[in-house]
């Protein structure tokens, strides 16, 4: 009896028959190299194809194991996919027959096999019912296990006719029970859960855009089959719970840099064969995850919304086929990058082997030498690769992970559309011979390196921009900015054996320390998950940012930064031993106050009278009495020019006019050398104000200076060396008075501290005394100063 005829007959009790051809012998050695999950995975492409077919949706598919009334062990397949008519029940067995009536792009089924291996790859009894949607009666028949057991002598045919029986079905339903089964349930249970949701993600998935859904229930002795929210399979009671789940959906990242790091969905491409029953459609998504996985990343083949193989790194993902394709994939380097691919067309055509477990390279769909997708995958990908590699960009994880559809700051919501099937026509037919996609990422970096060069610097000073504009960004940049921000506030305030904030740190958190921890999964180091993006919100924001054009910042070398911090560490140092209490320098440029406030508290968290910050009494600051010239010879040409000159001073001195100060105590402007403020008094005719040459000397240096200056020598001590700060101090005991004590003589580091202090206070009434003294007398006191 050839395929071609009818597979049933009808019995002498006028009951049918399904007749399945060919030889048992042939029917035993398909199933020989089938798996379990594949083996299921026919039965759902069979159902998928007939719901496609009679127009279903979404299919109803039940799989359970469980044990008889009389203790059989039997697996249950159901579904409710449009049934099989009476006179088609042989098509469940009978190799080389599936239907002729195919739905367009739908059909997974390919040869007419795949559901015939998978039964008989399950168990070895089989019992097949089924009940078309529009019929009135269900019927079925069942294959006992000897009939699996033939020689070749008795290996007939003919023999392979089992009578129909009624059955009790729902219409459009079929069932199919396993019984001898060949595979233990509970050691495949998990392996099988989890290759289905992988390979039919796209029609397990409720929200899908596709026209059929699948809604898959799995049921065993002990409860549902579900997956937990770590992705864990496992059995649950709850008999309310619904279908089995698609694996957690592709998180693209929708990063607005470099033009857009969203993902590009390339259509149009299109391939044909004349032995090919219609072309094969094609469509290439390229993007970036919103975090590293290595088995997300690399390249997926879909066929029929079905997948194939995935998470391929090699030349069947089409990298480094050749020096002209994309390049080699590096799983450690490549590990956001995705591809997907989708093929379209007649299933029995395309790039799959007859299990659909494999993907031909080779296939002129797919081939490079064919000009097929492999070719045009550098086209479309070849920015996207490089913008994913590891180590491109500084805070990697800043610029993809804070973006995704639901982000404020996104580029897009969705992948964006790119037609290309004109120019594969123009390459076709000639008109181009080079063909380019500029609808892609661009590859200028500087922009991402100029955000990182200013979050390392507002986290070491303990600020975060109010506003984007503050900083000239546009708002798409904040959260990458917040979370480079908060990774450098770590790196430079977290101390990773305590666990903690160091005290610094603390202090300059706008809120206790422990309330950000609250906001964290984990408070270790950067390579685990967490969101130090929450720093940004705990820092004081300011509208007044430094210039960091010039500034020198770089891994391991800050020192623009550190010094800085030292002289705002030094100013609280002063300023808290300033009268009894202390005071508070109130900043004119505001990006100062949080590290100073922050110095500031800690001088004085110690101390026994419980004074606070917000005690001190407070004195307006201003930059410009604050810097001073590192030396002489590092004054610029424009500074030079906004110098006095002695023409200048002396003008001043003689027609009593001059240029205003600030007054060094409390911030208020000079009209003399008495502040009217707060009664401070500059007496500039001491002549002892020039035994010092302070002027030459920077307050954090000088003493330093001072120390390894061998200038600084008597012919007495010419074989001994420069002096020590004690003799020195002492040779100039007349000009500090009766602060220089015995106790302070005998301690090095706090006479070193109290000569810092001294320079400075002689720094600010020289400059003050500069414009209020005749420029002879001036001259006088700077030459004595060099003795």
């Amino acid at each position: 009896m050839s395929n071609e005829e009818v597979n049933s007959d009808t019995q002498e009790d006028g009951y049918p028959t399904a007749r399945i051809t060919p030889s048992r012998k042939a029917y035993n050695s398909v199933a020989s190299d089938v798996g379990i999950p594949s083996a299921v995975g026919e039965l759902l492409d069979n159902s998928l194809d007939s719901a496609a077919l009679q127009g279903i949706n979404p299919v109803e598919v039940t799989i359970e194991h469980r044990t008889t009334d009389d203790g059989t062990e039997e697996f249950v397949y159901r579904d409710r996919a449009g049934g099989v008519e009476q006179e088609d029940m042989g098509v469940f067995l009978g190799l080389g027959r599936s239907r002729e009536k195919r739905a367009d792009e739908q059909n997974v089924g390919t040869f007419g096999i795949g559901a015939k291996k998978a039964l008989k790859r399950l168990g070895d009894r089989l019992t097949i019912g089924s009940r078309h949607l529009r019929a009135d009666q269900g019927w079925q028949y069942t294959v006992e296990p000897e009939w699996f057991e033939t020689t070749n002598e008795d290996d007939d045919p003919n023999q392979w006719e089992f009578p129909l029986k009624e059955v009790d079905l729902e219409e459009g339903g079929t069932e199919l029970r396993i019984q001898e089964l060949s595979f233990d349930w509970d050691h495949h249970k998990e392996e099988v859960t989890d290759w289905i949701r992988t390979t039919y993600r796209k029609f397990l998935d409720p929200n899908s855009e596709l026209d059929l859904i699948l809604k898959l229930t799995i049921k065993d002795e002990s409860g549902r089959v579900v997956v937990n929210e770590e992705g864990e399979v496992i059995t649950v009671d709850d008999e309310k719970a619904g279908p089995l789940s698609p694996p957690e959906e592709v998180e693209w990242t929708y990063s607005p840099w470099l033009r857009g790091l969203h993902p590009r969905q390339f259509i149009g491409l299109e391939f044909n064969d004349p032995d090919w029953s219609e072309p094969i459609q094609t469509r290439v998504t390229v993007g970036l995850l919103k975090k590293g996985s290595r088995k997300q990343s690399g390249t997926f083949i879909y066929c029929q919304n079905r997948l194939v193989e995935g998470n391929l790194t090699g030349k069947k993902g089409g990298y480094g086929i050749t020096h002209n394709a994309l390049n080699n994939f590096n799983p450690s380097q490549h590990k956001r990058l995705r591809i997907e691919i989708e093929l379209f067309g007649d299933a029995s055509d395309l790039p799959w082997n007859s299990d659909k477990s494999r993907i031909q390279s080779s296939h002129k769909a797919l081939s490079y030498t064919e000009k097929g997708v492999y070719w045009w995958l550098r086209l479309m990908a070849d920015r996207h690769m490089a913008a994913g590699e590891y180590g491109t960009f500084p805070h990697t994880a800043a610029v993809f992970e804070p973006y995704d559809p639901d982000s404020d700051y996104r580029t897009r919501s969705e992948p964006e559309v790119v037609r290309v099937g004109d120019r594969q026509t123009d390459l076709i037919q000639g008109k181009k011979d080079r063909i380019q996609i500029n609808e892609k990422p661009s590859n200028n970096y500087n922009e991402i390196q100029e955000v990182a060069h200013l979050a390392t610097a507002h986290a070491r000073l303990g600020i975060v921009a109010k506003s984007m504009d503050d900083m000239g960004l546009g708002t798409r940049a904040r959260p990458t900015y917040e979370v480079m921000l908060g990774v450098e506030f770590q790196k430079a305030f977290y101390d990773k054996e305590e666990g903690r904030f160091d005290s610094l740190g603390a202090a300059l958190l706008t809120t206790d320390a422990k309330s950000v921890f609250s906001e964290t999964d984990k408070q270790t180091d950067e390579d685990d998950k967490t969101d130090w993006a929450v720093i940004a919100d705990h820092l004081t924001p300011v509208t007044e940012l430094p210039d960091i054009s010039s500034w020198k910042i770089e891994d391991e070398d800050i020192d623009d930064i550190d010094t800085e911090r030292r002289r705002l560490e030094d100013a609280a140092s002063e300023d808290i031993n300033i009268d009894e209490n202390g005071e508070r320098r109130i900043w004119e440029e505001t990006w100062r106050q949080p590290l100073y406030d922050a110095q500031l508290a800690l001088y004085i968290e110690d101390r026994e009278d419980g004074v606070s910050i917000s005690d001190l009494p407070t004195t307006d600051y201003s930059v410009k009495s604050f810097s001073k010239q590192e030396d002489k010879n590092d004054v610029t040409d424009d500074e030079k020019a906004d110098m006095p000159t002695e023409s200048d001073v002396g003008s001043a001195a003689s027609q009593d006019t001059y240029s205003p100060l600030d007054c060094p105590e409390c911030g208020a402007e000079l009209e003399g050398n008495i502040c009217d403020k707060c009664g401070f008094e500059f007496d500039v005719t001491d002549d002892e104000i020039g035994k010092i040459s302070v002027d030459e000397f920077d307050s954090d240096s000088a003493v330093a200076n001072l120390k390894n200056d061998k200038s600084i020598t008597s012919p007495e001590r010419a074989d001994v060396g420069p002096i020590t700060l004690q003799e020195f101090c002492q040779s100039h005991a007349e000009l500090f008075g009766d602060e220089l004590s015995e106790d302070l003589l005998a301690d090095d580091k706090q006479l070193e501290q109290f000569l810092e202090q001294f320079i400075r206070n002689q720094q600010q009434k020289i400059s003050v005394a500069s414009e209020y003294v005749d420029i002879d007398r001036l001259t006088e006191m700077q030459s004595a100063s060099s003795d």
